[in-house]
């Protein structure tokens, strides 16, 4: 696969994503932010933020009165159990 394609994009998403909840009147939805801090995946309702960047989310939702919450996303560590 070609560097730079949506799989790419997948691959290093899931190691440094954010996501980001958005809680309004009308309106409760989630942002993905991919390693460049942009917006990756959206609801459908603020599809208009793809692409934006971490700050220009943040800046819109408060102009908004909107309610943004950082949601926690590293992976928990698996242990293996190796037995012969």
């Amino acid at each position: 696969m070609t560097e730079g394609t949506d799989h790419d994009r997948r691959i290093n998403y899931a190691h440094g994503m954010k996501l980001f909840v958005i809680d309004s009147k009308r309106f409760y939805a989630g942002v993905v932010l991919d390693d460049d801090d942009r917006v990756y995946r959206c609801a459908p309702i603020v599809d208009y933020m793809q692409g934006w960047s971490e700050r220009q989310v943040l800046h819109y939702a408060a102009v908004k009165k909107w309610t943004v919450r950082v949601v926690e996303t590293e992976a928990p560590q698996h242990q293996v159990a190796i037995t012969n």
